[in-house]
């Protein structure tokens, strides 16, 4: 039970790393502090998501977990992709403001 709450935790502060940089991409302010709250909650979902096929593990259910793990890994591929395509823009929208 505890772990499928921390996969469904995992969607929204994932989308937490993905709108703080885009945010901070508007406003054309960016340092190393936005960019840090944007890599610790991506971070934080991509260890909740890994947490969550512990459950999966513990219970032996090996099918279940071979049918949710190519897509666990394409969405932890997306997740830490777009956290990182974002901030790049960010960073080069602020440099473009200076």
């Amino acid at each position: 039970m505890f772990y499928s709450i921390l996969a469904w935790l995992a969607l929204p502060i994932g989308l937490v790393a993905w709108f703080v940089p885009f945010i901070a991409a508007l406003r054309g302010k960016y340092s190393v502090k936005i960019s840090c709250c944007s890599f610790i909650p991506c971070a934080v979902a991509l260890v909740f998501w890994n947490a969550s096929l512990l459950q999966f593990i513990n219970k032996g259910d090996m099918s279940a977990l071979m049918d949710v793990a190519p897509t666990g890994v394409f969405v932890c591929i997306v997740l830490a992709a777009v956290t990182v395509i974002l901030n790049a823009f960010a960073l080069l929208r602020s440099r473009k403001a200076q």
